[in-house]
C-alpha cells in the first residue's frame, strides 16, 4: 500500500505570525502537525523543534521500525511513535529554559505513522486526526482541554464545562513539563481511506463530519488542503490554520485488496457486537487494533472444555457449535461472541468451541485487554459494564433452567468455589 500525503499552513485573519508547523514525509510514511504555545516566536520554535525531533527520532529507528512492521508488531511501533514525541517534550522543555523569553514554550502534537496498512498515531493537545472512510468521516483524536476532560470526569456537563472560561485551556502539551503522556492508536488502513491531521485553527470552524468528509476526498490533495485552509479564513480565521491530507492508495490503481474487504468486514462484525455497542468509533477502533485475525478449518477446535486459555472470540464468517461434554449446547453465526469470561477469570473453559464449518474470527487475548483497562479507562469500564450484564442475563438463565436443590444439597457444606476475577490494578505476587 502506498501513501501520499499534501499539507499547508496559514496565518490566519488575526494572529501577527504563524506557530503552526507540519512534516508531510512520504518517503518515510511519517506526518505530522504541531501547533505552538507560548506567544512572540516561541511558539514557532516549539513547533518546528518537536517535529523535526519526532522526524528525526523515528529515521533513527528506521530498522527497529521494518522489523516490527515485518512481524505485524503495532505495540511496538506505538512506542517508538509515543516515545519520539516524548524526547521531542524533552528536547523543547530544554530549549525554554536554557533561553531568555522561552521558558513555557509547548506546542500540541498529532503524528501519524503509516506502514503496511496500519496507522499508528501519536497525540498530544487539542491538534486532531480525522479518518475518512467510503464517504464517512470520524474524529480519531480526543482533544486534552479542560472541556473534554471535565466532562469525561463527570465534573461539569457539557453545557456547564463549555460556559467556562478555561474551556480550551490545554491540558496536556509537548515541552511544557520535560516528560509528557502520549496518547497512541492503532487503525487498519483501507485503500482509499483518508486522513486529516490538524490544528485548531481549522477544526473549530469545520464541526460538521459530513462536510468534512467531502473536503477530504479531492482527486488532488493539494486542492483539498487549500480549500479547508480558505473555509477556515473565509469563517473567521482566529488562528492559525494547518490541514494535512493523507490518502492510502493501493501500488498502481489497482481494485480494493482481500485484505481492505476483510479490515471492512471485522469492523462491521465489531460495530454490531452487544458488547461494543456503545463505544464511539474512535473506541472501536482502538479496540478493533488489539483484534486477531484469523482463520479456521471445519472442524477446528478454537476452544477446549477444562483448558485455561485466555482469549475471546468474535465469529465474524462461518459457524460454530458449542459443546459440553458431548451434548451440544449451542450453535453460533457470525456476528455473535463467545470465551469473554476468559478476559477475567483463569478459571477452566466449561465448554467445547468447534468450528462446523470455515470459519473467520478476531482473538482478544486478556494480557491485551488488561493494557487496555490501564491505558483506556473509559473504553474498558463500558466493555465491562456489557460482560457484567451478559454475564447476569446468562446466570438469571441457568437459574431458571436449573433443578430445585434437594435438602442434601442445599446443606452441603461443599459449596462452589468463588470465580477468580483478575483485577489489572491488584498487584500479583
Amino acid at each position: 500500500m502506498e501513501f501520499s500525503g499534501a499539507g499547508k499552513t496559514d496565518v490566519g485573519q488575526a494572529r501577527g505570525h504563524n506557530e503552526d508547523f507540519f512534516i508531510c514525509d512520504q518517503e518515510r510514511g511519517i506526518f505530522i502537525v504541531c501547533d505552538g504555545m507560548g506567544g512572540h516566536a516561541s511558539g514557532e520554535v516549539a513547533s518546528r523543534l518537536a517535529a523535526e525531533t519526532i522526524q528525526r527520532e523515528v529515521d533513527a529507528r528506521a530498522q527497529e521500525i521494518d522489523s516490527a512492521v515485518e512481524r505485524g508488531d503495532s505495540p511496538t511501533l506505538e512506542r517508538i511513535l509515543r516515545n519520539s514525541i516524548e524526547i521531542a517534550s524533552r528536547a523543547v522543555f530544554d530549549e525554554g529554559a536554557q533561553h531568555t523569553g522561552r521558558h513555557g514554550m509547548g506546542t500540541t502534537c498529532v503524528a501519524v505513522l503509516a506502514r503496511e496498512g496500519r496507522a499508528h498515531i501519536g497525540h498530544v493537545g487539542d491538534s486532531r486526526v480525522y479518518m475518512c472512510r467510503a464517504g464517512a468521516a470520524w474524529q480519531l483524536t480526543d482533544d486534552h482541554t479542560y472541556l473534554n476532560d471535565a466532562v469525561k470526569a463527570g465534573w461539569m456537563t457539557l453545557q456547564e464545562a463549555e460556559k467556562s472560561p478555561h474551556a480550551h485551556m490545554i491540558t496536556r502539551g509537548v515541552g511544557v513539563q520535560a516528560s509528557v503522556k502520549v496518547d497512541t492508536l492503532t487503525v487498519d488502513i483501507s485503500e482509499g481511506d483518508r486522513f486529516l491531521l490538524c490544528s485548531d485553527g481549522l477544526h473549530s470552524y469545520t464541526e460538521d463530519l459530513v462536510e468534512l468528509a467531502t473536503l477530504m476526498q479531492p482527486d488532488v490533495l493539494e486542492k483539498g488542503v487549500e480549500a479547508l485552509v480558505e473555509l477556515a479564513n473565509k469563517r473567521g480565521g482566529s488562528d492559525n490554520i494547518t490541514a494535512l491530507i493523507v490518502a492510502s492508495e493501493p501500488p498502481g490503481g489497482a481494485a480494493r485488496s482481500q485484505r481492505s474487504l476483510a479490515i471492512d468486514s471485522d469492523l462491521r462484525a465489531l460495530r454490531h457486537i452487544s458488547l461494543f455497542i456503545d463505544l464511539e468509533m474512535r473506541e472501536l477502533m482502538r479496540l478493533g487494533g488489539l483484534f486477531k485475525a484469523e482463520s479456521h478449518a471445519d472442524g477446528s477446535v478454537l476452544v477446549k472444555e477444562g483448558a485455561r486459555d485466555d482469549s475471546m472470540f468474535i465469529l465474524v464468517e462461518g459457524r460454530v457449535e458449542i459443546r459440553k461434554g458431548q451434548e451440544v449446547v449451542a450453535k453460533l453465526t457470525k456476528g455473535t461472541h463467545f470465551g469473554e469470561m476468559a478476559l477475567l477469570s483463569r478459571q477452566p473453559r466449561t465448554a467445547t468451541v468447534s468450528a462446523v464449518s470455515k470459519v473467520r474470527v478476531l482473538r482478544l487475548e486478556r494480557k491485551a485487554f488488561m493494557n487496555l483497562v490501564r491505558t483506556e479507562p473509559d473504553i474498558a469500564v463500558k466493555c465491562l459494564w456489557k460482560i457484567a450484564q451478559s454475564l447476569a442475563t446468562r446466570l438469571d438463565d441457568e437459574k431458571l433452567l436449573a433443578p430445585a436443590p434437594t435438602a442434601l444439597a442445599s446443606s452441603s457444606k461443599s459449596g462452589t468455589r468463588e470465580l477468580e476475577i483478575l483485577s489489572p490494578f491488584r498487584s500479583r505476587r
